[in-house]
């Protein structure tokens, strides 16, 4: 597994509490970081915590958008922090949020039982990138770019591990159901509304278009809408 080295300063700083009760226990705290390293960049968020009447026994959680470059990478994604101490007995666990990624950074969550696949996908990226960088270097007209669907209807779906039959065994996924919460168009998309894309890149129509990602996604990397009623 790659991993990033480097150094952060933080600045922590209190926030008002929803709960001003002394023995709720309660803090909320604003997070300031700058990175430096193979993550170069800022950070932004919000901690919440929790203190109990045993020394050594505490918990927080937190959210911080990071924003940089990682590895020459630019782009920004979101960090989940859980983290207890049970009488002086750390546990912290930071991961990215799942499809936070934006720009360069986008797909920088795997998946767990998918690593070949997810390796395939993050492969496709700087390699159609690297080649039309090169073929425009000796100028051969040859444009090259990538195409990165969202939910897509597509037998797949039935061949992703999960644990709704127990641990490691494949079970049917509806995309339509997943698609309904997890993309602002809500809905999943059809292979032909790939094959367009598809269409579009190779025609004269994009002949100005090379080492560009066309995501197709329903806006599911763009973010998050609010459903009206």
């Amino acid at each position: 597994m790659k991993k990033a080295k480097g150094t952060f300063e933080a600045k922590i700083a209190p926030l008002p509490h929803y709960n001003t009760s002394e023995d709720a226990k309660l803090a909320r705290m604003s997070i300031d970081k700058q990175f430096q390293g193979d993550l170069v960049g800022t950070s932004q968020g919000e901690m919440l915590s929790a203190g109990t009447a045993i020394k050594g026994s505490a918990g927080y959680v937190a959210i911080e958008r990071v924003t940089g470059k990682l590895n020459g990478r630019s782009g920004s994604f979101v960090l989940q922090h859980n983290a207890t101490m049970t009488r002086g007995a750390p546990y912290l666990n930071i991961v990215v949020v799942p499809d936070s990624g934006t720009e360069e950074l986008a797909g920088l969550r795997g998946a767990p039982g998918l690593s070949a696949y997810s390796a395939t996908k993050g492969g496709v990226r700087l390699f159609a990138k690297s080649i039309a960088m090169e073929c425009a270097g000796v100028g051969d007209g040859i444009r090259v770019n990538s195409v990165h669907p969202g939910i897509i209807d597509t037998p797949i779906w039935g061949k992703i591990p999960t644990e709704a039959q127990g641990r490691g065994q494949n079970a049917p996924i509806d995309p339509e159901e997943r698609a309904k919460f997890a993309t602002p168009l809500a809905r999943a998309g059809h292979a032909s509304e790939i094959a367009s894309g598809v269409l579009f890149l190779a025609s004269d129509a994009s002949r100005y278009v090379t080492g560009t990602e066309l995501v197709i996604d329903g806006g599911m990397n763009a973010g998050g809408v609010v459903r009206r009623t």
